[in-house]
C-alpha cells in the first residue's frame, strides 16, 4: 500500500525567470526515512504559470518510489492539467542541484502524465526546482508555405530520378540475383560510391563489360538502392533491414545511417536479435549499442523468441556479452 505525502513549497507563487519561462522551488522535507523504506508517492500543489492574472498553464508534480534494487529508484511524473493556448509545446526541466531531467510536452497532451526516470541521488539533495518554458508554434506566412511547397521536392531530385527511370545515356547494367537488369550511369555510381568508383575505374571485369552482376541482392533492394543513389530520398521503412547490408557493402554511408536510424526507431521484440546480428556483422557500433539496450530492457520477452535461440547457437560471444551487460546493470 502506497503512502502519500505532500511537497512543501518555499514560494507561494511561481516566478517568471525569463521570456515565457517560469520556475517554482519545492522543498523535499517530506522525503523522510518512512518514504524511502515503505515506498509511496509525493505530490505537489497545483503549479500555475502566467502573468498579470492570466493563466498560461497548470501543472502537478508527482514522485513515485519504484524499488531500491532498480537503477532508477523514482518515477518523476509531470502532469499538464490545463493550457490556455492552442499550439506549441512546453519545455519542462526538473533540477535537483545539478541533476537535470528534461522533456518536451506538446500542448495537445493535456491531462496526460509524462514520465521521467530518476536515480537514487534524486531525493537526497532536498531542493527541487521545477521549470516550465512555453514555446509557441511558429505560424508560417502564406509566402513561407508556398516556398516550403516548392522546396520540399527539389527539381534536382526529380531530374535525377527521371534520368534513372528513362535510362537516358545509361552506360552500365546492374543485374540482380534473379536476373533483373537495371540501367545506370557510371558517372553517378562513381560519384556516390567509392566501391563502384573502384570497380568502374580500374582493370575490373565490370569496367570492360559494362555489366555488374550482384548475386547477393534481390531486385527490389537493387531498385531502392539505385533510387537512393540518384535522389537521396528517404527509403520505405520496411526496406531498411534489407538495404542495410547493401549500403554497407557499397560504402553508401548516408544510406547506412538512414537504415540504422529506421531500424532503431522501429525495433521490437521479434526483430531485435536480427538487428543486433546485422549491426555486429557489419561493424555498425551505434546500431549494435541501440539493439543491446533494447534487448536488455526487454530481456525476458526477447529470450522467448526464435531469434534468441539463433543468437545462442550462432554467435555465443555476442550472446554472452548481452547476458554480462544485463547482469552488470542489475547489480
Amino acid at each position: 500500500m502506497y503512502s502519500r505525502y505532500k511537497l512543501n513549497c518555499t514560494r507561494g507563487n511561481i516566478s517568471e525567470i525569463g521570456d515565457n519561462t517560469f520556475a517554482w522551488k519545492f522543498h523535499g522535507d517530506d522525503f523522510d526515512e518512512t518514504f524511502l523504506k515503505d515506498g509511496g508517492f509525493v505530490t505537489s500543489p497545483t503549479t500555475i504559470t502566467g502573468r498579470n492574472g492570466n493563466v498560461i498553464s497548470e501543472w502537478k508534480l508527482l514522485i513515485v518510489w519504484r524499488s531500491a534494487e532498480s537503477k532508477y529508484n523514482y518515477d518523476a511524473r509531470v502532469q499538464l492539467i490545463s493550457a490556455n493556448t492552442a499550439n506549441g509545446l512546453f519545455e519542462v526541466l526538473i533540477d535537483v542541484k545539478g541533476y537535470n531531467i528534461t522533456k518536451n510536452i506538446p500542448v495537445e497532451e493535456k491531462n496526460s502524465i509524462s514520465l521521467f526516470k530518476a536515480p537514487k541521488e534524486f531525493l537526497t539533495k532536498n531542493e527541487i526546482i521545477f521549470k516550465v518554458k512555453y514555446v509557441p508554434k511558429k505560424i508560417k506566412t502564406k509566402e513561407q508555405m508556398q516556398l516550403d511547397k516548392v522546396t520540399s521536392k527539389p527539381k534536382l531530385i526529380n531530374d535525377f530520378l527521371k534520368i534513372l527511370v528513362n535510362n537516358k545515356y545509361a552506360d552500365i547494367i546492374l543485374v540482380a540475383r534473379d536476373g533483373t537488369e537495371f540501367m545506370a550511369h557510371k558517372l553517378v555510381l562513381s560519384a556516390r560510391s567509392e566501391v563502384f568508383d573502384t570497380m568502374l575505374h580500374s582493370a575490373f571485369v565490370e569496367n570492360k563489360t559494362n555489366r555488374i552482376t550482384i548475386d547477393d541482392m534481390d531486385a527490389d533492394v537493387m531498385k531502392e538502392m539505385l533510387t537512393f543513389i540518384y535522389t537521396g530520398k528517404e527509403i520505405p521503412k520496411e526496406m531498411a533491414l534489407a538495404l542495410f547490408p547493401a549500403a554497407n557493402k557499397y560504402a553508401l554511408d548516408d544510406l547506412e545511417t538512414m537504415c540504422a536510424g529506421i531500424l532503431t526507431e522501429t525495433i521490437n521484440t521479434a526483430s531485435s536479435v536480427e538487428i543486433l546480428l546485422l549491426a555486429d556483422r557489419h561493424s555498425n557500433q551505434l546500431l549494435k549499442k541501440n539493439a543491446i539496450i533494447f534487448i536488455n530492457t526487454n530481456l525476458k520477452s526477447v529470450m522467448k523468441t526464435e531469434g534468441w535461440k539463433i543468437l545462442k547457437d550462432t554467435n555465443y560471444d555476442l550472446y554472452n556479452e548481452i547476458l554480462e551487460k544485463a547482469l552488470q546493470e542489475r547489480l
